[in-house]
């Protein structure tokens, strides 16, 4: 895969030019997944039970380093019988 992508695509395009983009995203209401206590005693964690907001992180990268970074924040939406009527 990756020779092929040197022949169609490097061999032809100036590296210059070239613009990589990744999104991630994650929610804010996560839980630990590991813990710790003293020696033969239960742990004992709070875990949100909320959804929360839904962050979006968009990022590009080119030769020069990386570029202009979006973050988004938005709520997430409610299923539709927990909507008011």
């Amino acid at each position: 895969m990756r020779a092929a992508w040197r022949v169609m695509v490097a061999a032809t395009v100036a590296p210059g030019r070239l613009v990589f983009v990744d999104e991630c995203g994650t929610h804010t209401s996560m839980a630990p997944i590991y813990g710790y206590a003293p020696k033969g005693e239960r742990l004992r964690l709070r875990v949100p039970r909320k959804r929360g907001k839904n962050t979006t992180v968009l990022s590009s990268m080119t030769v020069g380093g990386m570029g202009p970074t979006l973050w988004s924040l938005r709520e997430q939406p409610r299923p539709e019988s927990s909507r008011p009527t």
